[in-house]
């Protein structure tokens, strides 16, 4: 974790942001997690990825440490200010950590996660190799960063490591605005969608904290992002700390798809709506576009080098997509494409039949609506239900003009394209990560906001601060007619 945020601190500065305080760290932690996952898919086109890879990180921390000295000596002083934290992140720590070191749990990792991530420490990239097996071809960058971390004592325990780090980040966000609230400090719609959130984290810590899948991944970081949008949309931050969380937004997106390809929809239409709002802010203020551009370059390189990875070892720009094909001689044929992905189509809609019978004719979707609402009651049912109602609600918050509409259709798009997408694709819950958690905390915390305006959190958090949504919407002056009764 210490070599991660001291690379994201060093990219921080960079760009000339340098205060440090709780959020910036945790965005320094995803920043650096995101350039090494970058780094990882460079480096093993040429090289496995073993304990050379761990010596240079090293090598980068110490570096990053030294660059970053100013900003790491003020979060050692802030961290020392608040021993209470200090003692309750390390009791969380040994609770995550015996999480962490249950057994295996996807079925998927004896098919073939743990034997993508040997080929990945023992060889550099290979081509062709999904011609072994068609699963191999699914380029997920999560596997490099396991590589990465299947080193030393944990040679075959890296899943140990790596998912129970990521939620540990997450757990510590959520902790920072569960601490504002103790504190009575002003709390914004963001903190609000991050302490729903503990729900669905608080389960995948208990169930995939031990996992090799790059589904925990992608629903970290679908949450991540969804909160990140929360905050550039809605709240009071300064131009830098919004900028830092746009260029997080844009970053984590590229790397959810290298994740998993299914995370493109909710990915893409979030950081091209983040882009959007930060070419605003800079046009408006007449600012250098020297950020966006070097951001969106690095996100372009991300995604480049995946799809070239995607043809190495498959022939295919974006695998099992058939779209974009090459004439590589080891390219993987169309017959074995379609094979596998009519078996994630029809496994999604029914996983007792065959495609042929479950492609051919919707039969398949009353016995899924039946499994959904029998069986995935608290991963889809309940939120839902929460985005349904918290939709209707925030609806009437925009006629009374407590909201802006138009940040929160924006806000909710990558979610509801994502759910769109997955629904037409392949309908299995984990193919669609944290997109109804995403809708479902959203929503509410959009609700919170529209009836909760115009205050501060005082004795135990009578109002909630949202004076940002209605500067924003030019609502100032309406919303002092609101304040007898919020």
């Amino acid at each position: 974790m210490a070599s991660f945020c001291s690379i994201g601190f060093s990219a921080q500065r960079l760009f000339g942001f340098r205060g440090v305080n709780s959020e910036s760290t945790l965005s320094a932690f995803w920043i650096g997690w995101c350039l090494v996952l970058m780094f990882l898919q460079v480096w093993h086109l040429v090289a496995p990825v073993d304990a050379r890879v761990i010596g240079v990180l090293l090598i980068a921390s110490v570096a990053g440490i030294a660059y970053s000295r100013q900003s790491i000596a003020e979060l050692l002083e802030l961290v020392k200010s608040h021993k209470l934290l200090l003692i309750a992140g390390s009791v969380l720590l040994l609770w995550l950590a015996n999480r962490a070191m249950a057994p295996i749990k996807p079925y998927d990792a004896g098919l073939y996660h743990l034997g993508a991530i040997r080929w990945i420490s023992n060889y550099p990239i290979v081509p062709g190799l999904a011609n072994l097996h068609d699963r191999f071809g699914f380029n997920s960058s999560y596997f490099l960063f396991e590589a990465m971390l299947d080193t030393g004592m944990w040679t075959h325990g890296s899943h140990h490591l790596a998912g129970g780090l990521l939620l540990l980040i997450v757990l510590f966000e959520i902790g920072s605005s569960v601490y504002k609230i103790f504190n009575y400090k002003s709390v914004d719609l963001y903190d609000i969608m991050r302490i729903i959130l503990l729900a669905p984290i608080i389960d995948q810590c208990f169930n995939y904290a031990s996992s090799t899948s790059p589904d925990l991944a992608t629903y970290v970081i679908g949450l991540t992002i969804g909160v990140r949008m929360c905050k550039v949309l809605f709240s009071t931050d300064n131009r830098s700390s919004r900028a830092l969380d746009i260029a997080s937004i844009m970053l984590l997106a590229a790397i959810g798809i290298t994740l998993k390809v299914s995370f493109v929809i909710l990915g893409t239409v979030a950081s091209l709506i983040a882009a959007t709002v930060w070419l605003q802010s800079v046009s408006e203020k007449k600012r250098s576009l020297i950020e966006p551009i070097v951001i969106t370059a690095v996100v372009l390189s991300i995604v480049g080098v995946w799809m070239f990875r995607n043809i190495i070892l498959t022939g295919y720009a974006a695998y099992p997509f058939s779209a974009i094909s090459f004439g590589v001689e080891w390219r993987v044929t169309p017959e074995s494409v379609t094979n596998i992905n009519g078996w994630i189509q029809s496994w999604a809609r029914n996983p007792n039949a065959l495609p042929a019978q479950v492609l051919a004719n919707s039969d398949w979707f009353y016995p899924w609506i039946n499994y959904i609402t029998a069986h995935q009651r608290f991963d889809v049912v309940f939120p839902l239900l929460l985005f349904l109602g918290g939709t209707v609600v925030s609806s009437l918050c925009v006629v009374f003009k407590t909201l802006p509409g138009a940040r929160c259709v924006m806000f909710l798009m990558p979610g509801f394209a994502a759910l769109i997408f997955w629904f037409l694709s392949a309908p299995d819950p984990r193919y669609a990560g944290a997109t109804f958690w995403y809708l479902g905390a959203g929503s509410v915390s959009l609700v919170f906001g529209g009836f909760s305006h115009g205050g501060t959190v005082k004795e135990g958090m009578d109002r909630v601060s949202l004076r940002a949504c209605a500067d924003r919407a030019g609502l100032t002056a309406k919303l002092q007619n609101y304040t007898a009764w919020s």
